[in-house]
């Protein structure tokens, strides 16, 4: 007697639930704050008047740096590119450079390269921090209708037999209401005059 074949039963997996990024997302944002403690905050003020000042003279000074760290292919020219170098000397001692002597424009040049770093780094930070709040925006938003409706219902609820359960609730939403109104209430746009010699 010959036996039937089992019958195979397909079972398809259950689609894998989606990863949460923000445990991973913390672990690195903690290695970056931990990386970054050494570096010193400006004041609001000094970081205005630094921007304004020398961070516009970054790329004149990037070239001046090329032109006296690059020497002439023309041997001839050599001597004349010493002198040029020589000139800065009288400023070496403000350069940031090892040698009170000499002016060092590589130290200039390095500085600016880790100012560029930092610059980029910071780009991709405030890129990474928007995408972060825009999550938080449309997460939010996914479930502003219950949270309108819940909250609709609560303030019913809390005039009725339920006010002592409530409270923290009803206090969350005065405390809201009292910020709106102590909140500078915006100018009304004014109309532009009509030009007396168009009438």
């Amino acid at each position: 007697m010959s036996r039937k074949p089992a019958c195979s039963v397909s079972v398809t997996a259950p689609a894998p639930a989606e990863a949460d990024p923000f445990d991973a997302i913390e672990r690195h944002v903690d290695a970056v704050d931990q990386a970054t403690t050494g570096l010193q905050p400006l004041a609001a003020e000094k970081r205005a008047t630094t921007a304004r000042g020398v961070g516009t003279l970054v790329e004149p000074a990037r070239a001046l740096c090329a032109v006296l760290t690059t020497a002439p292919s023309d041997p001839a020219k050599v001597p004349r590119h010493k002198r040029l170098v020589g000139a800065f000397d009288v400023i070496a001692a403000h350069d940031g450079g090892d040698d009170p002597e000499r002016f060092e424009p590589e130290a200039i040049s390095a500085k600016l390269d880790r100012a560029a770093r930092a610059t980029a780094l910071a780009d991709r930070l405030d890129g990474l921090a928007r995408r972060l709040r825009d999550d938080a925006l449309r997460t939010t938003e996914s479930v502003s209708r219950p949270i309108t409706m819940a909250l609709d219902l609560a303030r019913t609820l809390a005039r009725g037999d339920f006010a002592d359960e409530l409270v923290p609730v009803t206090d969350a939403l005065a405390a809201l209401t009292a910020k709106a109104r102590r909140a500078p209430k915006a100018e009304p746009a004014t109309e532009p005059e009509a030009d007396a010699d168009a009438e």
